[in-house]
């Protein structure tokens, strides 16, 4: 048996020299380990994130302002509002055109508006 010959079965089917079957259980066991390691880092996230309480609050979530109020144009009609963190950001129309007002939940105060113009 030479180890550049294939070595074949008895019906003559084998492709595969010792050499490359080797590095194919090689390949086979270091990819198994891979995965079990993957696994148990999955596994160990999952669980710490259970005693840890879970996903992370806000570091002021307590905190957050009890009435807080944001003053729009005149005629201001809101079409949309989103939350991001501790931000609160208002869409609005209003008859001179669109804009936008920011307000921090945790103060209550309006940080920016942004008047939304056609070019």
């Amino acid at each position: 048996m030479d180890a550049d010959h294939p070595v074949t079965a008895q019906d003559g089917t084998d492709p595969f020299t010792p050499r490359q079957l080797r590095i194919l259980k090689i390949a086979v066991v270091v990819m198994g380990i891979i995965l079990v390691i993957g696994f148990a880092a999955v596994i160990g996230r999952i669980a710490y994130l259970i005693t840890k309480g879970g996903a992370a609050q806000p570091p002021a979530a307590h905190a957050l302002a009890k009435a807080a109020r944001l003053p729009l144009p005149a005629g201001a009609v809101v079409r949309s509002i989103a939350l991001a963190g501790d931000r609160l950001a208002v869409h609005y129309d209003t008859p001179a055109g669109a804009g936008v007002a920011i307000l921090d939940l945790l103060s209550g105060e309006p940080l920016a508006h942004v008047d939304l113009a056609p070019r």
